[in-house]
């Protein structure tokens, strides 16, 4: 993509339910405004089934997982206090998302580039995005709290039946303890408790994710590309010249 502020040459949507009457009309809105479009299978997406109370769910983990969690949950707690603290009231977001955001970026995302606050045009989405979705009831912040201090974050979307998980981050002071997968454990048990059905990991199968589960599944992408010579070269070599090369790789295979 080229700079927001110069016009962008494509644009990607990543993750939609392959029923998704928004990604149906999204296509059909791109190409009636001569948009070029195609859709692109993602990675695989894990998640975790739910529906269940919290001991079921963590007898479903590997003995020595289950032995990690409890032994650094453990040792925390011998030294501090240990809470799980979830905003979710509008006046509370802003001060919420400030300590969240640095969070994100406390290990080894700022480094990289990657963290929210890396790009101002990305926290600004995300910090809208978080009010929004507080008004409308769907925003949880949750933090893991150590003697008052906030050491780990997820920000989290609710649908009722559903838990999204956003983004992540925690603070590599505490690392020794795992304070993102202390965080989760905590997390899903409060959604076992309510009675959601689905956990949602959203974004690739990275191995933390998979100490909980062995389910995912792959999501569809939306690439909608400009009317312009470029943007037409980029559309043709990701939808037509590359899927060729595939076709003829394994055909010779």
């Amino acid at each position: 993509m080229s700079d927001p502020e110069g016009g962008w040459d494509a644009v990607l949507l990543q993750q939609f339910a392959e029923d998704s009457p928004t990604l149906t009309m999204l296509e059909r809105l791109a190409e009636q405004d001569g948009w070029h479009t195609g859709r692109w299978i993602g990675a695989a997406s894990p998640f975790i089934p739910l529906n269940c109370d919290y001991d079921s769910l963590f007898t479903r983990l590997k003995h020595r997982e289950q032995y990690n969690l409890r032994k650094r949950y453990a040792k925390l707690s011998a030294i501090g206090d240990v809470q799980l603290e979830v905003v979710k009231t509008p006046s509370e977001i802003a001060a919420a998302m400030r300590d969240g955001l640095r969070i994100e970026a406390a290990a080894w995302k700022e480094q990289a580039g990657t963290a929210i606050a890396s790009d101002p045009h990305v926290r600004q989405f995300y910090v809208r995005f978080a009010e929004r979705a507080a008004q409308l009831g769907h925003l949880r912040l949750a933090f893991l709290r150590f003697d008052g201090k906030r050491i780990a974050f997820f920000y989290l979307l609710d649908s009722g039946d559903v838990v999204y998980a956003m983004k992540v981050g925690y603070d590599p002071e505490y690392g020794p303890y795992s304070p993102g997968q202390m965080l989760l454990m905590l997390i899903l048990k409060e959604a076992c408790d309510q009675g959601r059905q689905e956990f949602d990991f959203q974004g690739t199968a990275e191995r933390w994710k998979l100490v909980w589960t062995t389910e995912s599944r792959r999501y569809p992408w939306l690439f909608m590309f400009r009317d312009r010579w470029r943007s037409r070269l980029l559309h043709r070599a990701k939808f037509v010249v590359l899927p060729a090369v595939r076709s003829l790789n394994q055909t010779e295979a």
